[in-house]
Order: C-alpha cells, then sequence, then structure tokens
C-alpha cells in the first residue's frame, strides 16, 4: 500500500510527457490498482472511494468498472450495482485470460456472507502481460450443517479469441428445520477480437436453485416448515464494443432470459402450488466520448417481459380444487439517459438526466425524467468532499443488469427493491488521507420512497431510508492493518393496510465491525473480527379479532449481540493459490436479526420469498482453498 501510494506521487511528474487525456488514463488505471489493495486489507470503503475516482476520470476503463463491482460485495442492497459495473467491465475488457467466474453475474446467491467458495479479488492469480495460454483456478468451501461447495474455471487466449467455461455448486442444510438449500451455475463465455477496434462477446448461462423458507425474520421461530421453492433461468447474452477513434466507445448489450418459478407450501389444512413463468429480453446501446475537459455518456435501452402466474389451490377434505391467473400479461420499461463529467483543477461536476416511461406486470406506470447532480471535490491531496442528488425509477425485475452509470459522485442509485419504486436521494460524503497509515471517511444520505402498493391498489406507499457509513483504517505497522466501521440504515414505512404481519414497519440497525489483520511476508496471515449489532423493528400485526375492522396492532422487537469471526490462511509462493480455514460466531451465540431488506419487497423472482443473511445465529466453521493452474 505505501510503495503504491509513492509511486502514484511520483508518476505524476509524466506530466510533461503525456497528454491530459492519456495520464487520465493512468489515473484510472493506478486508482483501479490501489482500490485492489485497500480490499485485500479490508479497507473496502476506502476501495470504493478510489473505484468511483477511477470510473470518473474514465468511464470507459474496464478495470476500474470492474474494482467497484469486487468492493460493492460490502454493502447490502447494492446487488444491482455491483452485477451491472460487472457487464460494464466485460463489455469494455479487451481479450484477456481472466476467467469468468460463474456466481459473479447472479445478483442475489443466497449464501450467508463470506462462506462462497471463492473470495479471490480481480486479477489476483493473473499475469501482467497477455500471451497465448489457458488456465484452469478451483476452489472449494466445506463447512458444518453439511454446507460444502466449488467453483471451477477455465479460460484460454488464443491470438484474437478467449474463452471461459466455469460451473458452480452450493449447497447446505442451513442453521435450522427446512432452511436448506442448493444451487448449480453454469456458463460459457466467448469473445472475439474482429481489430483493435472491434471486438464481439456472447455469454450463455444456466441456473438453478432449490430451498426452503431462507429468510431472515426477527423471531428465529417465525418461519414455514412446509414451503418449498425452486428456480430455474437460462440465459443468453450478445456485448459488442466498437473503437470509432481513441477517444470512444459504442457499447451494444442485449439479454435474453427464460425464467420459471415454483412455489409449494403444504399445511394440515391446503396445499397451496404458484408456478411464475417468465420470458424476457432487454436491450442497451451506449456512446462514449472523452475528451480532454469533460466526458460524455449518452444511452438508453428497451425491456420487455411477458408474464404468467398460476396459483393452484387444493383443499382434499373439502373436494375443493381451483386455480387463479394473477398479474398483467406483459410489462415494459423504455429509457434513456444523458451523463457528462466536468473537471475544473480539483473540482469535478457530474450532471445527468434520464427519462422512464414503465409499465410493470401489476398496472404500475411510471413516466418520468429524473434528474442527477453530483460534485466531487478534491480539497487537497488528503480530502474528498463528495455531494450528490438524484433521481431514479427501479428497473423491472428481470433487468439486473445494466450499462447505465450505477452511480453519481459515489451514491449508488440502483437498489434492490420493488420496480416501479421513485426514489429521491441525497448525500454528502467526506473522506481524508490522514497521513500514509491512517485513512477515514463519513457518508451521510437520505432517500424518499415511493413503493408502489399492487395491482389491487394503483397507489404508492410511503418510505424514508436513512443510511449512515463511517470508517478509520490504520497501518500501524507493516504486516498489522486495524479497521473499524460504523454502519446505520433506518427504514420507515407507511404500512396501514391488514395482512402485514411478515413486514416491519420501521427497523432501525446498527452495525460496528472491528477488525485486525496480520500478514506475514511467509504467506500466512489471520484476522479476527467483532461485530456489534443492535437492531429495533416494529412490526404491524392483524389478527382474526381486529382483521374484520382493518385494525392493526403495533409490536416492537429489540437485540443487542456481538459475533466473534476469524480467519487464518496461507497464500501459497508465486500467487498459485490461497488456503483457509474460518469460524463465524465463534461463541455460538443465538441471536434474532431481520436483514435490512425485509419484508420491503425484493425484485427478483427468485428473491421474492427467500433472502439471505449477513450473520449467522450459530457457530459456522469452514474450510476454503483457491487453486491457479496455467498451462
Amino acid at each position: 500500500l505505501h510503495d503504491m501510494q509513492k509511486a502514484i506521487e511520483l508518476n505524476d511528474n509524466r506530466a510533461v510527457f503525456r497528454s491530459s487525456l492519456l495520464l487520465d488514463e493512468d489515473l484510472a488505471a493506478r486508482s483501479s490498482s490501489l482500490g485492489r489493495i485497500y480490499n485485500d486489507l479490508g479497507f473496502q470503503q476506502r476501495g470504493l472511494l478510489e473505484g468511483w475516482k477511477s470510473v470518473n476520470n474514465d468511464p470507459g476503463n474496464y478495470s476500474a468498472h470492474r474494482l467497484l463491482a469486487d468492493n460493492y460485495r460490502a454493502l447490502p442492497g447494492h446487488e444491482i450495482a455491483r452485477v451491472s459495473e460487472l457487464l460494464q467491465s466485460q463489455l469494455l475488457q479487451p481479450i484477456n485470460i481472466t476467467p469468468v467466474q460463474p456466481q459473479l453475474a447472479e445478483s442475489n446467491l443466497l449464501i450467508l456472507d463470506g462462506l462462497g467458495s471463492s473470495s479471490a479479488s480481480f486479477n489476483e492469480f493473473n499475469p501482467l502481460f497477455a500471451r497465448n495460454r489457458s488456465n484452469i483456478q478451483a476452489s472449494g468451501v466445506y463447512g458444518n450443517n453439511n454446507t460444502w461447495g466449488n467453483e471451477i474455471t477455465h479460460a484460454g487466449l488464443w491470438n484474437k479469441f478467449s474463452y471461459s467455461l466455469g460451473q458452480f455448486h452450493y449447497e447446505t442444510d442451513g442453521f435450522r428445520e427446512n432452511n436448506d438449500l442448493k444451487q448449480n451455475i453454469f456458463n460459457a463465455f466467448g469473445q472475439y477480437a474482429f481489430s483493435n477496434n472491434l471486438n464481439i462477446q456472447m455469454e450463455y448461462r444456466y441456473k438453478e436453485v432449490v430451498s426452503g423458507d431462507r429468510r431472515s425474520k426477527f423471531n428465529l421461530n417465525d418461519f414455514s416448515n412446509q414451503s418449498r421453492e425452486s428456480f430455474r433461468r437460462n440465459s443468453g447474452r450478445i456485448g459488442i464494443n466498437y473503437k470509432p477513434d481513441n477517444t470512444s466507445n459504442i457499447l451494444l448489450s442485449a439479454i435474453y432470459n427464460d425464467d420459471e418459478l415454483d412455489f409449494d407450501n403444504n399445511d394440515d389444512f391446503a396445499t397451496v402450488n404458484d408456478t411464475i413463468q417468465s420470458k424476457s429480453f432487454s436491450g442497451e446501446l451506449q456512446y462514449i466520448k472523452n475528451f480532454d475537459w469533460a466526458k460524455f455518456i449518452l444511452g438508453g435501452g428497451y425491456a420487455e417481459q411477458d408474464y404468467s402466474n398460476e396459483i393452484r389451490l387444493s383443499i382434499s377434505e373439502l373436494g375443493i380444487e381451483a386455480s387463479l391467473f394473477l398479474l398483467d400479461p406483459h410489462a415494459s420499461h423504455t429509457k434513456s439517459y444523458f451523463y457528462s463529467y466536468w473537471s475544473l483543477n480539483q473540482f469535478e461536476a457530474i450532471l445527468g438526466i434520464s427519462y422512464d416511461n414503465l409499465q410493470t406486470h401489476d398496472k404500475t406506470d411510471r413516466n418520468r425524467i429524473n434528474p442527477k447532480v453530483g460534485f466531487l471535490w478534491e480539497i487537497s491531496d488528503s480530502t474528498t468532499l463528495r455531494l450528490a442528488y438524484i433521481e431514479s425509477v427501479s428497473r423491472l425485475s428481470f433487468t439486473s443488469q445494466t450499462i447505465e452509470p450505477t452511480q453519481v459522485a459515489g451514491f449508488n442509485q440502483f437498489f434492490d427493491e420493488k420496480e416501479g419504486t421513485i426514489s429521491r436521494r441525497f448525500g454528502i460524503g467526506i473522506d481524508e488521507k490522514f497521513n500514509m497509515s491512517l485513512y477515514g471517511g463519513l457518508e451521510v444520505s437520505h432517500r424518499t420512497l415511493h413503493v408502489p402498493r399492487s395491482f389491487i391498489d394503483n397507489s404508492d406507499e410511503q418510505q424514508k431510508e436513512t443510511l449512515v457509513r463511517s470508517y478509520l483504517y490504520w497501518t500501524p505497522i507493516s504486516n498489522v492493518t486495524l479497521s473499524a466501521e460504523y454502519f446505520l440504515a433506518i427504514r420507515d414505512r407507511d404500512l396501514d393496510e391488514p395482512f402485514s404481519d411478515f413486514f416491519p414497519s420501521d427497523m432501525t440497525t446498527h452495525q460496528v465491525p472491528l477488525t485486525i489483520s496480520y500478514f506475514s511476508p511467509t504467506g500466512f496471515y489471520a484476522k479476527a473480527r467483532a461485530i456489534f449489532v443492535n437492531q429495533n423493528v416494529k412490526f404491524v400485526s392483524s389478527d382474526s379479532d381486529t382483521l374484520a375492522n382493518n385494525i392493526n396492532t403495533q409490536i416492537q422487537g429489540s437485540e443487542n449481540f456481538v459475533t466473534f469471526n476469524t480467519i487464518l490462511g496461507y497464500r501459497l509462493p508465486k500467487r498459485s493459490g490461497v488456503f483457509e480455514f474460518g469460524i463465524r460466531n465463534i461463541l455460538d451465540e443465538r441471536y434474532q436479526f431481520a436483514d435490512i431488506n425485509l419484508g420491503f419487497p425484493e425484485r427478483d423472482l427468485v428473491n421474492s420469498r427467500t433472502s439471505s443473511s449477513r450473520f449467522a445465529p450459530e457457530r459456522t466453521i469452514f474450510g476454503r482453498f483457491i487453486l491457479n493452474l496455467d498451462f
């Protein structure tokens, strides 16, 4: 980290040899490299800052977008932003040997945070220079509760053609009854460079998920022991990157999805089967232009989905069988946008506007113009101030990936929430490098939301959300890092309708992670983390006595707990692999915790009833390996 910072200081002397535009490219590349170092050290918030700077300096830099995709994993609710940054990175990248990991493009893997089979950052095992060769990366994880998974990717580069084949598997019994999960992902990716200015890529993906009730509610005993869910998706993607000259890019992305979701709930009284089938298409076109004094992004797209939802009810004792078809069979979204980045010395202004014409299956109709304004001011070499005001409309559920810019001055505009949600976000943040070893920052934002209720009631539900993030990172000596972070999420809902037992009306969550890490020059490393959590939740409840009178009662819950995690690892010589052993919730504490997005309608078909917690209410022991083999 210190060596990279020194190199950046010395590299500024190249200004007499390089044009301003090429210096911007240098800055984007070295910022993304620095960001990966922050990520390896556990300084994700600082890594995000470097990622935002990189993208603003050069919107066409593929490694800058990949850096953001890697670091967004640290933030809940940013899955759409993560997979969208990944898509932009893939479209902009030259042919290379980097394996396309099957799990990366999925917006919700339903895996407990930190227990995936692979955690390596972008290019961790890849060479500095590309050459004709092939590569295999294999990773695996095994833990208690019959948890195991693996991921194998094979990549190759031959002159103007590169490819990647991958397989991902993960399964677990979970920590309670009917909490199991099994999923498989397969993908095939190919890219061909017709010239230095034109390359085309194609990708096929298959995903299947079978699970019980994976929701993490506030009450550990509040779950369904009968509900079962299965999801299948076939997806195809085509991407084109054409560079008319050295200062511009034209991107084309087209994605087709064929989905099916089956949900079954059996109890002593009735059997309910809910089947959802969907065929969807999304296409986007984008033009990026770089000048010495400004950058511009102009784009637009169209998406549509044909959708069917059949609910079958069977009551054997009464001899009743019935079917009900719900929702409009067609949804569409037309979008256009323009973003501009204006630089003046240490000050940068981001001005943008987008237009959305969206019709959802539940008859929500949005026709809006959304302004976007951001400012990023390098007050000094060590201080960065960020401001933003963003208006946006949530996309259709099947279009999680987009090539539209995901952030303005470091503030995300696409969250995992119900399609058609109107969001207005204002944010301010400051980041400080006190010296070569100490970093800190604070970010505060507030969102007001208008969330569509349903096709029965075309009105909007009012919601408010306040997010606070702060961090302090320190490298006291060359082999040790210390980090302290604070996260606050406040969500208020205007709930006044019955049938809301599952939905919290108010939720306030405080999290304070404290981490110490040690890195040995021999390759061994160790990390220990304590996370202090305080959560207050209010639920709206309707029982049989009050339901007839449309009266709800408030139920409030509160929980305080501390969870301790540790990881021991070893990096093999010559960057050929990693071995890790970890324990989460070392003291085996049973605590209650509701996911931050609990009850706030999620986007994806497979996520409509299923989510995954960031905390395990029991001790979890696991081992993980990553191996890299070159041929």
